[in-house]
């Protein structure tokens, strides 16, 4: 957020103005268990569901972006939005319907990252 109010109000304006073009904003907040390894299968978990819903979204042809933008851990929007202590935004997933068929990007195979020991 301190980076936000350096820059140029033109700036800031533009970046509004993108923001309140998207038809529908989901943020997913998750609860933290104090135990850190639940904590930690908790969001994987919530990674899960949210990849899922992108992928039932596509389905229908609903376009489905999900950001984790640094702002997303401040306190101002924390509060903003009402996320309480122990609790943690996930993610952003950002919902539209497209014109067109966005074109697939270059993926790398998945032989080129895994390692089968």
């Amino acid at each position: 957020m301190k980076r936000v109010k350096l820059l140029p109000s033109k700036l800031k304006e533009m970046m509004r103005k993108k923001l309140a073009e998207i038809p529908a904003n989901l943020i997913v907040v998750m609860t933290e268990d104090k135990n850190e390894h639940k904590r930690d299968e908790d969001f994987a978990a919530v990674c899960c569901l949210m990849q899922n819903m992108q992928l039932l979204g596509w389905e229908q042809k609903l376009g489905m972006i999900w950001s984790t933008v640094d702002f997303i851990r401040s306190p101002v929007f924390r509060s903003g939005l009402g996320v309480r202590e122990g609790e943690r935004i996930v993610g952003i997933l950002h919902m539209g319907f497209f014109d067109k068929i966005p074109k697939p990007k270059t993926r790398t195979p998945a032989e080129a990252k895994l390692v089968v020991w």
